[in-house]
């Protein structure tokens, strides 16, 4: 169980908060499976997770939308619809 405090007794300022955190990868053999960790500081920390743990080869692909602010930017302003 974590408290959210110090051995004080006060909440920590300097450190990030730990928060729950998913990635989708895909195996050689074709197979997509997420792989979802509690605590942790970022993104990178279950990609290492899923490197570490996985004995094939895998893929990791990005699923959303792209964060900018832009579409413009990246060339993507000849996807959108034509109204």
């Amino acid at each position: 169980m974590i408290k959210g405090r110090n051995a004080k007794g006060t909440k920590p300022l300097k450190l990030t908060a730990l928060d729950a955190r998913s990635v989708t990868f895909q195996r050689v053999d074709r197979t997509v499976h997420t792989r979802s960790i509690d605590r942790t500081l970022g993104t990178t920390e279950v990609i290492k997770a899923v490197l570490h743990g996985e004995k094939q080869h895998v893929q990791f692909c990005f699923c959303g939308e792209i964060p900018v602010t832009d579409r413009a930017d990246l060339g993507l302003h000849e996807l959108d619809p034509v109204e």
